[in-house]
């Protein structure tokens, strides 16, 4: 989470334990029932994996590492409209096949304090995504066929070229190390 306003939320999860509970809480409209959320304040993480309902609201900025995909079913869409007065279509019947009643309910995206430079936020068989924090001078070493670099806070320069909160770069295999100085905050994530 790059940003919140105060107050602001995610959804991620959902309170019913079977499909046919989810249904039935989706034809009755009682969306506050049904959809876990949660506060968030800039820094906050969360890992969502696939079978987990969620959505991002308004009044935040969030940096998404995801594994591509081209599936995603849509159960509400907070009966927004689109340019043609036409409601968003919706996919109800997808998603109850995927949705995982089992998984347990976040109730915070808070990371816990670093022990060095580097706070690894998610490692899983897919992906990793770590968060940099730059003070002076540091060495990350690499080593993966890809390596996503995303500057969300500081400025300074990363391999000799200045760089500022908002600079996404992709470093290739052939780069054998981050070297950063400044005062930054860095999020990477490789394969």
């Amino acid at each position: 989470m790059l940003s919140a306003e105060p107050g602001g939320t995610i959804a991620i999860g959902q309170r019913a334990r079977t499909r046919e509970e989810f249904a039935q809480m989706v034809e009755e409209g009682r969306w506050g029932e049904l959809l876990n959320e949660i506060p968030v304040h800039a820094g906050d993480f969360f890992q969502i994996d696939a079978g987990t309902v969620h959505a991002i609201k308004g009044g935040t900025v969030i940096l998404e590492t995801q594994q591509s995909s081209d599936i995603t079913y849509r159960v509400y869409d907070y009966d927004r409209t689109q340019a043609d007065d036409s409601l968003r279509e919706l996919h109800l019947a997808q998603a109850l096949d995927v949705i995982d009643y089992d998984r347990p309910l976040p109730s915070s995206g808070e990371v816990a304090a670093a022990d060095g430079p580097i706070c690894t936020l998610e490692a899983n068989d897919r992906y990793t995504v770590e968060r940099v924090d730059v003070s002076g001078t540091l060495t990350v070493p690499l080593g993966h066929p890809f390596t996503c670099v995303s500057v969300i806070a500081g400025e300074g320069t990363l391999c000799g070229e200045p760089v500022r909160c908002g600079s996404n770069l992709l470093a290739l295999a052939d780069l054998p190390a981050l070297e950063l100085a400044g005062e930054m905050q860095f999020v990477i994530s490789y394969l």
